[in-house]
């Protein structure tokens, strides 16, 4: 290599809690790598397990990479491609994944000229729920694995589909969900519909329509995050036809 370029045949790592390999070029100027990198087994201190192929490409103002399996614990997702881009200032970023029943993508920038805005827009086309619940739970309580086999059963026929916006200065949230849709591939008549919007104050969740085994649930539910901690709750809903209005309060003291 040089004191800029470093061509690199072959990087193995073999360990009890790693296996992994990288072979291609580093480039010291743009501080990316370019190659393929195979991790057959990384397992984190809390025992989450994952295992990977990726391929990396980059260039002066562009870095992607394709990943076509990443298992983590029992969930993975295939045909991997994410991709982010820089200019003026900004950069752009895309992604797209694959579960067992449904596609993901999503698209966004960070600008970073006067000061950080972060915008995100993401799509989920009849995604597994139980692939995705096994996937977060593996982070959040890998150390855990009966939680996640239980919900894992529970949720492995729902579906779900919708969309979300998201934008941030890092100082206050906005998100929007304009439609989602939860339902099950096995039992008829069994789905949840509402839309959701909020921001770092409060949430609301409104056009819920909820049905199962001869029960309708129709409504609104707004949810106001007091400064203390707290949260102050106001419903509106329908159940079988008989309306109901609650209103309450959550307090952490």
């Amino acid at each position: 290599g040089s004191p800029s370029f470093t061509d690199i045949r072959k990087f193995t790592i073999n360990g009890t809690a790693c296996e992994a390999s990288f072979a291609g070029t580093f480039s010291a100027k743009k501080m990316l790598p370019e190659g393929s990198i195979s991790v057959r087994r990384l397992v984190l201190p809390g025992g989450t397990s994952f295992s990977l192929d990726a391929y990396l490409q980059s260039d002066s103002n562009r870095f992607s990479f394709l990943v076509p399996l990443l298992k983590i614990n029992d969930a993975s997702f295939s045909s991997i491609d994410v991709s982010a881009s820089r200019s003026s200032g900004t950069i752009e970023f895309n992604l797209s994944a694959y579960d067992s029943t449904g596609h993901i993508s999503a698209e966004g920038s960070l600008l970073q000229d006067s000061g950080r805005f972060l915008q995100l827009y993401a799509a989920f086309d009849s995604i597994s729920v139980a692939n995705a619940v096994n996937a977060a739970l593996s982070v959040a309580r890998p150390d855990d694995p009966d939680l996640r086999s239980s919900l894992g059963k529970a949720l492995n026929p729902y579906e779900l589909t919708t969309e979300v916006y998201f934008s941030t200065d890092f100082t206050n949230i906005s998100f929007n969900c304009t439609r989602l849709v939860l339902a099950s591939s096995e039992k008829d008549g069994l789905y949840v519909l509402l839309s959701l919007k909020g921001n770092q104050d409060g949430v609301d969740i409104s056009d819920i329509d909820f049905s199962r085994g001869g029960y309708t649930i129709a409504g609104n539910v707004y949810a106001k995050f007091a400064t203390e901690g707290g949260i102050i709750l106001d419903s509106a809903l329908t159940v079988n036809s008989i309306p109901y209005k609650m209103s309450g309060m959550y307090s952490k003291n």
